[in-house]
């Protein structure tokens, strides 16, 4: 199905040049038909999506991180429907989970206590677009 709304797409506006995408079931198959029928379409990974692996792998076993996305979830119950409902926590998604709370945090309470774990996390994008 993806391949053929590429290619439907392609009709009415011309061949891509490139196609970036998060590599998802639902996508994979249909871009790798699509540039096997179009070799120059380049395709190339959603950097959302590596940042988010990235940072997952940094805070998933984090406890402190795990204390803080606790207390977040119960303090959105907490302040629903009362006077301070405008500080309320972002809902924490199923996917892409670590990237809302760290901006609520900066825009409640000034820079984040992740400012640490950005900079080992800034490092290791540069190593691996190094490599």
């Amino acid at each position: 199905m993806i391949h053929q709304v590429l290619e439907e797409v392609a009709r009415r506006v011309g061949t891509p040049l490139q196609i970036v995408s998060d590599h998802g079931g639902d996508l994979k198959k249909g871009v790798n038909l699509y540039q096997a029928a179009h070799p120059e379409v380049i395709t190339t990974y959603n950097i959302t999506h590596q940042c988010a692996r990235l940072l997952k792998s940094e805070l998933e076993l984090d406890e402190t991180y795990q204390a803080f996305a606790s207390r977040c979830a119960r303090s959105r119950q907490q302040l629903q429907q009362s006077p301070l409902s405008c500080l309320r926590p972002p809902t924490q998604r199923a996917k892409a989970r670590y990237f809302n709370v760290e901006n609520w945090y900066r825009k409640v309470f000034g820079p984040s206590p992740l400012a640490k774990r950005r900079a080992v996390f800034q490092q290791k994008t540069v190593d691996i677009e190094s490599a």
